[in-house]
């Protein structure tokens, strides 16, 4: 005879987060469980980006990185870069025109 298991509170309330996952996605979990953390992941993330684009950009005090050599035998990572990394940084992180529920 199959022993059943008694349901605890920890049982009810992680089967409540799964459905709020499977409603409203992983970002929305987080974010209602751990504000902070979800902040400092997106200020790590906009660091990223933000480092990596200026490698890419002109300046006085660093050497820069040409597309064209850094992605020649890539041409799908140089569309990347191009389509997604560098519009996420000057529309989410340079000049703030999308809005938090935006999509790159």
């Amino acid at each position: 005879m199959p022993c059943s298991r008694v349901r605890t509170q920890l049982d009810e309330d992680q089967e409540a987060i799964w459905a709020i996952k499977a409603r409203s996605g992983s970002l929305y979990v987080l974010g209602f469980l751990e504000p902070k953390l979800l902040l400092s992941l997106e200020t790590l993330f906009s660091g990223i980006v933000v480092g990596y684009i200026q490698m890419f950009n002109d300046s006085k005090t660093r050497l820069r990185l040409s597309p064209d050599s850094v992605f020649k035998n890539s041409p799908d990572l140089k569309d990347f870069h191009v389509t997604v990394i560098q519009r996420l940084r000057d529309l989410q992180y340079a000049h703030k025109t999308l809005s938090k529920d935006s999509r790159v």
